[in-house]
């Protein structure tokens, strides 16, 4: 007894399990990439900077930021390294890196003394504006900005430990 009909729905019935697994598959992917790129940024995200002790000389011309603390904060269980704060200027130029080597974990907060420095001419209030740039754990670099946005860089950190021991600036 021939049926060739049994046959034609066989083949159709095997494509759909294949197509079934072949979804499967690519959202068990899609799933796992999410889950990591969270896991990644969650040390990252728990890192912050900000202006301590700092004060406006309103008597000088131009208006300047008085020598002022930095606070790099650490809440994350693991380590960060090359830390490295700048004071972003109202032009939009920043002042020389103050670099920390490693901070460690465990909420751990530590202040870099920044340098007096340029304030906008309309300055009344405003705390001086910091920009963050480190190494997480995993060897992924990151910025903070000064609107605190969290930002991924390509530089690693074999990359900065060759452009630190060869002297280069970026």
């Amino acid at each position: 007894m021939d049926t060739p009909y049994l046959n034609d729905w066989s083949v159709v019935a095997s494509m759909v399990g294949a197509g079934i697994a072949l979804a499967a598959l690519v959202y068990t992917i899609c799933t796992y990439r999410m889950a990591v790129g969270e896991r990644v940024s969650q040390q990252a995200a728990m890192v912050s900077v900000w202006a301590e002790n700092w004060r406006l000389d309103d008597e000088a011309k131009p208006k300047r930021y008085d020598p002022f603390d930095a606070v790099v904060h650490n809440s994350s269980k693991q380590p960060i390294y090359q830390v490295r704060v700048s004071l972003v200027r109202p032009d939009g130029t920043r002042s020389p890196n103050r670099v920390m080597s490693v901070l460690t974990a465990a909420a751990k907060s530590e202040s870099i003394r920044m340098p007096s420095s340029s304030a906008p001419p309309d300055a009344r209030l405003d705390p001086p504006r910091l920009e963050i740039e480190f190494t997480d754990n995993r060897g992924q670099r990151w910025v903070r900005s000064t609107d605190g946005e969290l930002l991924k860089t390509k530089r690693t950190r074999s990359s900065d430990k060759q452009r630190d021991s060869q002297g280069l600036k970026r």
